[in-house]
Order: structure tokens, then C-alpha cells, then sequence
């Protein structure tokens, strides 16, 4: 498991969907990854990179 992931940083918009989101990884170490996942149990992950 990466040592930058802290999942636990989040939020939950109006339409329900749960966001987290965690910086760095192992393909973008400067990057931020967003996953958020939805009341139909989706998952959405947007990765931004500098």
C-alpha cells in the first residue's frame, strides 16, 4: 500500500456521492487523485498532475 494514501480525507456532495481524495502515488508522486464513490456503489476517480 502506498504510504501517501490517507483515504480518510473527503466529503460528501449533495447528490451523494462520497469523495476522497489523497496526494502522490506511484504513477504521479506531484499529483492529486480524486475517488468518489456513488449511492450505486460506482466508483469515479479523477487523477490532476502538475
Amino acid at each position: 500500500m502506498d504510504k501517501n494514501l490517507h483515504l480518510n480525507q473527503g466529503f460528501k456532495s449533495a447528490n451523494g456521492i462520497k469523495w476522497s481524495y489523497y496526494k502522490g502515488g506511484t504513477t504521479d508522486p506531484t499529483g492529486w487523485s480524486i475517488k468518489g464513490i456513488t449511492p450505486q456503489s460506482q466508483t469515479i476517480i479523477m487523477r490532476f498532475s502538475k
